[in-house]
């Protein structure tokens, strides 16, 4: 897998697709495509994290449309969840969250498509949330 370590990683894909992707220590990802990861981690005052994506560069500043991907590590099991704020970013795109060991979501028009979205997954494997145009 990618990074130091394989366990406990969390990878986001975004290939073809025109929009970015910031991460506080790397460049956005372009329509080329491109990979951003992190090494799970437990947020002391929330207890979550929030992965937030935009199409647009300063999005997250704006008020574009956001896709959120949430994840909380509790002990041996990760619980994770997507929303959107403002607006459905990756509309017409489909979108992908699955566990090396547990369950997945699936949006497949880039569109909450309702109900209860959370689930779950052993936290020592890896959770991969993909962005695929139509």
């Amino acid at each position: 897998m990618f990074g130091p370590s394989a366990a406990q990683s969390v990878l986001a894909t975004i290939s073809k697709l025109v929009g970015h992707m910031r991460a506080l220590t790397s460049s956005p990802l372009t329509a080329t495509g491109g990979i951003y990861w992190e090494q799970m981690r437990h947020d002391e005052k929330s207890g979550g994290i929030a992965i937030k994506m935009t199409k647009e560069a300063d999005g997250l500043n704006s008020g574009a449309p956001q896709q959120v991907w949430a994840y909380n590590l509790d002990g041996g099991t990760v619980w994770y969840d997507l929303s959107t704020v403002f607006g459905a970013p990756f509309a017409g795109s489909r979108l992908d969250v699955t566990g090396d060991n547990g369950g997945s979501i699936v949006w497949p028009n880039g569109i909450h498509p309702g109900g209860n979205q959370l689930t779950k997954a052993p936290s020592e494997g890896n959770i991969f949330f993909s962005i695929n145009p139509a």
